[in-house]
């Protein structure tokens, strides 16, 4: 009886591997032939697992597990359905990332992962809101960057940091005069004024 035990939790074990430890190249023992169809490591079973990280909003470990479903059968990477379960994964965790950086008022960093997010699923309405109130910020930052460089009379970095405020933000009417106003004025001929002789 004993002997029975032992046995099948051999076979449990070896199900469970990647790998077949018994042959080497295409040929696979029974054991790993199960496993690949059936077992816990099936393709079924990781986007199982995928779909519940998830649900559970880790959205890591359901790329992990995606990508191991696609290990045991790489025709689903050709799957419709299964890469919008993969794109929406890889939206959900740009867009995890974009809030802990949204937290830290990293704005700049936030709006990108906002944007990958948006591009891995322009669908989710989340990170579609959340890229443009991070755009927001990031141009809000920027301009009163510009004013600090405009009190401290580099207007050149000024200038620069309300073009970035406009570039998140094309609205921001306060950036925008801003700018003008930094940039070296030209006369009505279109040549800068001259300098006045002393």
């Amino acid at each position: 009886m004993r002997q029975l035990l032992l046995v099948v939790a051999v076979a449990l074990v070896v199900a469970a591997l990647p790998g077949c430890l018994v042959f080497s190249g295409t040929t696979e023992c029974h054991a790993c032939k199960l496993a690949r169809v059936h077992g816990p490591l099936s393709n079924d079973f990781n986007v199982g697992l995928g779909d519940k990280a998830m649900v559970e909003g880790q959205a890591q470990e359901a790329l992990n597990k995606y990508a191991a479903a696609v290990n045991f059968t790489p025709a689903l990477a050709e799957n419709e359905e299964f890469q919008k379960r993969v794109s929406r994964a890889k939206a959900t965790l740009a867009y995890q990332e974009g809030n802990r950086l949204a937290g830290e008022s990293q704005w700049d960093a936030a709006v990108l992962k906002y944007a990958e997010s948006v591009g891995a699923d322009a669908t989710f309405e989340a990170a579609q809101q959340a890229q443009g109130l991070a755009r927001k910020q990031a141009s809000t930052v920027h301009y009163a960057k510009g004013l600090e460089q405009a009190r401290a009379g580099r207007s050149g970095e000024a200038a620069g940091e309300f073009q970035m405020a406009l570039n998140y933000d094309p609205d921001n009417r306060a950036a925008k005069i801003a700018l003008e106003d930094s940039s070296p004025r030209k006369s009505p001929g279109g040549a800068a004024p001259a300098a006045k002789a002393e």
